[in-house]
C-alpha cells in the first residue's frame, strides 16, 4: 500500500491503474482518417473510460471464473474486493476488446448522425465500408491501448515485486530474491524479468515492425505517384497493406492524382486535399491492428517463457506436465493473434485484387460533402 486511512487506501496497483487511463486519455496520436470521428478530448475521455472499465471488469471476472471459481461461487461477496487483490491479464485484454468494439460503435453512429460520410461511402463499390471503417476504428483504439500496456504492464510487474506477489520457483542464481510472503528460499524475481520482456523488448519488436512498415509504405506511395511504375508494382506496392487510411481512400487519391497530373483544371480544390491525404499517409504506415496483433503475439511468447520460472497458483498447480493456466492462455492467445493477422491478410490480398475505383466520377456530385472535405484537409 502507498498509504493506508481509515476507510480509504491505496495501492501500487491502483497507482498503475489510474496512470493508465491517465496515459491513454492524453497521448498524442497521429491524424485519423476523414471517415473517422474527430477526436475531441471529451471523446477520448470516454473512450479512455471504457477502456478502464473493461480492463478492471474483464480483468476481475477473469481471475474469478478461470483461476478460483469455487471459491466466489461460496463467497460471491468477495468478488468486488479488489483491493484484496486477483486479476487476469488475458480477462482485460477480452474485457477492453469488449468495451472498445462498443465504444467504435457508438462513435461511428455518432458519426453517421452528424452526416459526414455516409454519402460517400455509399456511392462507392463496396457494401461492407461502414463495418470496415468501424473495424479499422476498434484496431486504432487497440493500437493505442497496447502503446499504454508497454508502459502500464511493466509498472504493474514492478508492482507486483514490491508487494512480494507472484514470486518465482527457488533459485540459486546470485540475484535471487527472499520474498516475505513466501517461506526463506531464495526466488527467481520473475515480476521483473516480465517487466523486462513485456516492456522493453515488446517495444524494440513493435518499432522494427512500425520501421519495416514505414519504410515499405514510403515505397508504396513513390511507386503510386510515379507513371513509370508498371502494374506489378503498383499491385505489389497495395497488397503491401501498410497504409493506415481506409483502402478505398487510396483508391479515390489516385483517382483524382491522375487528373490533376493531366492538367485538369477543376480538381484544383481535390489537389489541394489529395496533396494533404497523400502526405499523411506516412505517419500511418501500419494497418490499424497491426501494432495490436504484433504485442499479444510477441506478449504471449514473452509470458509463456517467463512462466516455467514462476510459481504456479497454489489452487491450480500445474495443469498440464509443467504447464500453468497462464501458459495455456498464452497458448490460446497467441493462436488467436496469428489466426487474426493470416485473415487480415488474405482480406487485404482479395481487396488488392477486387478493388476498382469507378471511371466516372463527377464533382461535385460523387458525394464528397464539405463536412468530409474540412475534416480531410483540415486536421486539428
Amino acid at each position: 500500500m502507498i498509504f493506508d486511512l481509515p476507510g480509504f487506501s491505496f495501492s501500487y496497483y491502483g497507482l498503475v491503474y489510474l496512470m493508465g487511463f491517465v496515459l491513454f486519455w492524453f497521448m498524442p496520436w497521429p491524424r485519423t482518417p476523414a471517415l473517422w470521428p474527430r477526436e475531441t478530448l471529451l471523446m477520448r475521455f470516454n473512450v479512455a473510460l471504457y477502456t478502464a472499465i473493461g480492463a478492471i471488469v474483464g480483468g476481475r471476472l477473469g481471475y474469478v471464473v478461470v483461476y478460483d471459481p469455487h471459491y466466489y461461487l461460496a463467497h460471491p461477496e468477495m468478488i468486488v474486493r479488489l483491493d484484496l487483490g486477483g486479476m487476469s491479464y488475458m480477462g482485460g485484454v477480452a474485457g477492453i476488446a469488449v468495451a472498445l468494439l462498443l465504444i467504435s460503435r457508438v462513435m461511428m453512429r455518432l458519426n453517421n448522425r452528424a452526416g459526414s460520410s455516409v454519402d460517400f461511402m455509399s456511392h462507392t463499390s463496396c457494401a461492407n465500408l461502414p463495418l470496415r471503417s468501424r473495424m479499422s476504428l476498434f484496431y486504432h483504439y487497440c493500437d493505442r491501448a497496447v502503446i499504454t500496456a508497454l508502459v502500464i504492464i511493466p509498472l504493474g510487474r514492478i508492482a507486483n515485486f514490491l508487494n512480494a506477489e507472484l514470486y518465482g520457483t527457488p533459485s540459486d542464481l546470485p540475484w535471487a530474491f527472499i520474498f516475505s510472503t513466501a517461506d526463506l528460499q531464495p526466488r527467481h524475481p520473475v515480476q521483473l524479468y516480465e517487466a523486462i520482456a513485456e516492456g522493453p523488448l515488446l517495444a524494440l519488436l513493435l518499432g522494427f515492425v512500425y520501421f519495416r512498415a514505414w519504410i515499405a509504405n514510403l515505397r508504396r506511395i513513390m511507386l503510386s505517384s510515379s507513371d513509370s511504375a508498371g502494374p506489378a508494382d503498383r499491385a505489389a506496392a497495395a497488397t503491401a497493406g501498410l497504409s493506415g487510411s481506409a483502402s478505398h481512400s487510396n483508391g479515390l487519391h489516385s483517382y483524382y492524382a491522375h487528373h490533376a497530373h493531366h492538367g485538369d483544371k477543376g480538381f484544383s480544390l481535390t489537389r489541394f486535399v489529395t496533396a494533404r491525404a497523400r502526405v499523411s499517409e506516412i505517419s500511418f504506415s501500419l494497418h490499424p491492428g497491426t501494432i495490436t496483433l504484433t504485442y499479444l503475439a510477441g506478449y504471449s511468447v514473452a509470458r509463456f517463457l517467463c512462466e516455467f520460472v514462476r510459481e504456479p497458483d497454489p489452487q491450480l498447480g500445474y495443469i498440464i506436465g509443467h504447464l500453468s493456466m497462464g501458459q495455456l492462455q498464452c497458448i490460446v492467445l497467441l493462436v488467436v493473434a496469428l489466426g487474426l493477422m493470416q485473415l487480415r491478410a488474405l482480406r487485404r490480398r482479395r481487396n488488392a485484387l477486387t478493388w476498382h475505383v469507378p471511371q466516372a466520377m463527377p464533382w461535385p456530385e460523387h458525394g464528397l460533402s464539405p463536412a468530409v472535405l474540412s475534416r480531410t484537409a483540415g486536421r486539428p
